[in-house]
């Protein structure tokens, strides 16, 4: 209701203020206050972006300054067991190397009292291959990396048993020659 008196107001004096220009001088100063209003602001951008990088470049820093140490102590973890797994392989390259010669030296005793086309050659031969593939399945976990140290004793265990099974029996043919005479049972 007061705006329709108002624009009444100006409408009946319309003439009235018709008359009177404003200064030159006050368009001027509207026009630059526009014209500043309409700027895009720069300067605060461009100092608003480099304060977010610089705060994102000292916290990426800060983070590598403060989890270094423990970088430092989980690469020292890794390098001591890699340390430890190449310790246990060599110690289990030389064992390995220890009994297969043991093994191949029994073998060939026991070959050469039992004779080539003997059922005592077949059987250790596939109790050997059995306990070969057995072996096999050991190799295939080691290079999985699973339970390093339980894998290493059991590949050991592996020819141990290998050799002592040589053993025994090579001990019983070697009683039975001195039983030439006598029936001899052999065991595995």
């Amino acid at each position: 209701m007061k705006t329709d008196r108002l624009e009444k107001f100006i409408r009946d004096n319309r003439d009235q203020f018709d008359l009177f220009e404003p200064d030159p001088a006050i368009w001027e100063n509207l026009n630059k206050k526009s014209i500043e209003k309409h700027s895009f602001p720069w300067k605060m951008l461009l100092t608003r972006a480099a304060a977010v990088v610089i705060i994102f470049v000292s916290g990426y820093y800060f983070n590598r300054w403060v989890s270094q140490p423990e970088k430092l102590t989980s690469e020292a973890a890794n390098m001591q067991e890699q340390h430890e797994l190449s310790n246990e392989l060599q110690v289990f390259m030389e064992a390995r190397d220890y009994y297969s010669t043991m093994i191949e030296d029994k073998q060939s005793q026991v070959f050469r009292l039992v004779g080539n086309s003997s059922p005592m050659k077949t059987m250790l031969e596939d109790e050997f291959s059995h306990m070969d593939k057995i072996y096999q399945e050991l190799e295939n976990d080691l290079a999985d990396q699973v339970a390093s140290d339980e894998v290493i004793e059991a590949m050991i265990q592996h020819y141990r048993i290998k050799l002592e099974i040589l053993e025994d029996v090579l001990q019983q043919l070697k009683s039975s020659e001195n039983n030439k005479g006598e029936e001899v049972h052999y065991v595995l």
